[in-house]
């Protein structure tokens, strides 16, 4: 799929020249999301491919902005803070359908055991 090209496979693919861009540890910081990111580079890529169509345009940039983003050492913490909050959905899903089967059971005929067993795990 084309999302998962890098721009030398992206220009390859379609016959376009790659802008070489070296980045700094400024363009680090400023560059947080993929719409600053494609703002400074859409120039410099339309220099060096003034007859791209938009949509291969949005294709390199799009590579350009992954391969951005995986060189990006500022954003271990961010990638850390995501995968923290993942996991914290994980675990209230899981308690969910935990406590939705506790009250389907409850509201079968056998509610004394479900309230035991609730009591012993504190949902009450």
């Amino acid at each position: 799929m084309f999302w998962q090209l890098t721009p030398d496979e992206v220009c390859t693919k379609h016959g376009l020249n790659n802008v070489n861009i070296d980045y700094t540890d400024e363009n680090f910081r400023q560059w947080t999301s993929y719409k600053l990111y494609a703002d400074h580079v859409r120039p410099m890529v339309l220099r060096e491919n003034p007859k791209v169509s938009m949509t291969r345009l949005v294709q390199l940039i799009a590579a350009k902005w992954r391969e951005f983003d995986s060189l990006n050492p500022y954003n271990e913490q961010s990638h850390g803070a995501v995968k923290k909050v993942k996991e914290g959905l994980r675990n209230a899903a899981a308690s969910c359908r935990l406590f939705s089967s506790y009250l389907s059971v409850a509201l079968s005929s056998a509610w004394p055991q479900t309230w035991t067993a609730w009591n012993t795990r504190g949902f009450l």
